[in-house]
């Protein structure tokens, strides 16, 4: 999808950073022998740890039958696994395992150091700006997603 005519040149860089990401997250999929969603899961029990189906699936935006396959495929592939729920001995909780953790990590270390090298080049002035603009940025997004349904 082509921008209108007459937009800022902020404006197509904002695009193709998002279809940098979408590529970038294919990759990081297929390297890890993940789906999208099963990726998606995983980044969640990365940034939050051990999460119940009910609650990995509130999180994707998924049912329970389609998060069922997602915990199957991560478990399949030894990205993670079930364990008794200490709260709740009905329940279990999706914990990923410290080798796929390390693994994530260590492939998305490059680029994270190449970012921040980068930014180290910029003034401190500099860098405000463009924490103010990505900060509005993200706003536009959450204002947009609250537009399209109200997903969060």
């Amino acid at each position: 999808m082509d921008l209108p005519a007459g937009q800022p040149y902020y404006a197509q860089q904002l695009r193709e950073i998002a279809l940098l990401d979408e590529q970038y997250r294919a990759r990081l999929a297929e390297s890890l022998q993940l789906n999208s969603s099963s990726l998606e899961a995983m980044e969640w029990l990365m940034r939050e740890g051990p999460l119940t189906p009910t609650q990995l699936a509130a999180r994707l935006r998924l049912s329970q039958g389609a998060v069922t396959s997602v915990v199957r495929r991560l478990e399949t592939t030894g990205h993670a696994h079930r364990d008794a729920s200490a709260e709740d001995a009905r329940s279990v909780r999706l914990t990923p395992n410290p080798a796929s953790v390390a693994k994530a990590t260590s492939t998305l270390m490059p680029l994270i150091q190449d970012m921040l090298g980068r930014a180290g080049g910029y003034t401190d002035d500099e860098i405000g700006l463009v924490q103010r603009f990505l900060g509005d940025v993200i706003e536009a997004y959450q204002g947009g997603i609250e537009g399209v349904g109200g997903l969060y």
